[in-house]
Order: structure tokens, then sequence, then C-alpha cells
């Protein structure tokens, strides 16, 4: 079975396209619209190696939800890397970020090459 990367982004396009460059690399992608349905399908989920969540979101933001994945025993193992539309010039939500657990930040539009390389560097491909 291919290592499951879950997009959470609040956008379905996003998760759409995310999802799809993830497929053609070989993985297998789950979406969710928000960070406490993140949540729940990473306790649903164990196979799920990756997260990239969205740092804008309306319910929980991705640093919060990062905090909750890295708070929780059975879930602080998984990679969490933000996608965001911010870039990284914003150095004090960049540092938030990685206090929280982040181990990557991706500015959006993502594309394959980029997850790809992520993908090799975390060792999830």
């Amino acid at each position: 079975m291919a290592p499951v990367v879950l997009v959470v982004d609040d956008s379905k396009t996003v998760r759409m396209t995310m999802s799809k460059m993830l497929r053609d690399l070989g993985l297998a992608a789950a979406e969710a619209s928000t960070g406490d349905e993140g949540l729940r399908l990473l306790r649903e989920n164990p196979q799920v190696k990756l997260v990239l969540a969205d740092y804008n979101m309306p319910d929980l933001n991705g640093i919060e939800m990062v905090k909750r994945i890295k708070s929780d025993q059975d879930l602080k193992h998984i990679h969490c890397v933000m996608v965001t539309s911010i870039g990284v010039e914003a150095d004090r939500l960049l540092e938030i970020a990685k206090d929280a657990g982040v181990i990557a930040w991706l500015t959006k539009p993502v594309n394959r090459r980029q997850l790809k390389s992520l993908a090799l560097k975390l060792g999830v491909s």
C-alpha cells in the first residue's frame, strides 16, 4: 500500500489539485476541508505519514492543528508541512509554525516538483 498523505485545506480546488499531484507521484491522498476533520481522519487512518495543512482555515488554523497532532501520543510521529499563500517572508509566522512542529513550509501554488522533493526528503515516497 502506498504511503498516505493527508491534504487539509478549506479550498476544494486546492485539495483536488494537490491530491492529483500526489497520486501522480505514486502516493495515496486523503482530503479534509477543516482542521477538525483532518484530526478525525488522522485518528482513523494510522497509515497517514504526512500532513499538508493550510494555514488559513475557518475552524482551526494549520498551526493549531499541528499543535494538536504533536501533543497526541498516537499522532506526534506524523510529519507536518504548512501550505499557504502567505510567503515565507512572514518570519514571525514561520517561527511560530516551527515551534508548533511544522518541519517545512510550502507556498501556494505548490507544484509537482516541490511535492516530489518533499516526499523524497521525508522518506514518504
